[in-house]
């Protein structure tokens, strides 16, 4: 199955401890929504975003089969009107268990298509066909 973009159900906010996540990582506002592939037991969430000099800096939980990750992205994007928008991600860190190494390749693929599905914004984006490239 592919990864979609939706609010985040209840039963899951209770399943994946994301209330817990929240202490940890929010700040602010909660953000009650994600990029999902359910049947892979895998899912995206922007958990902090940075200001003044560090916007476009992103950090992300992956939640990748029974372990959260978290990761720092670089994030830029233009849209030019007529074309499709443009995005690049730049991995700054990757807080890997030693255990999911051998899994790197694989969890980075998954970490790209979630990306390319969440176009942007999750639940928000606009639906504009976005290109993207990545710096692993």
């Amino acid at each position: 199955m592919a990864f979609v973009n939706e609010f985040i159900p209840a039963s899951d906010v209770v399943n994946y401890g994301i209330a817990a996540i929240n202490q940890y990582y929010l700040r602010s506002d909660f953000r009650p929504h994600w990029t999902v592939a359910r049947d892979r037991d895998i899912y995206l969430r922007e958990v902090a975003s940075g200001r003044e000099e560090f916007a476009g800096d992103y950090t992300y939980t992956l939640y990748w089969k029974g372990d959260l990750i978290r990761l720092d992205l670089r994030e830029k994007s233009e849209t030019k009107p007529g074309r499709a928008a443009w995005r690049s991600y730049a991995l700054l860190e990757l807080d890997l268990p030693a255990h999911l190494e051998p899994k790197r390749s694989e969890i980075l693929a998954d970490l790209k298509e979630a990306l390319i599905a969440r176009n942007g914004a999750g639940v928000y984006s606009l639906g504009v066909s976005t290109e993207a490239s990545f710096d692993f």
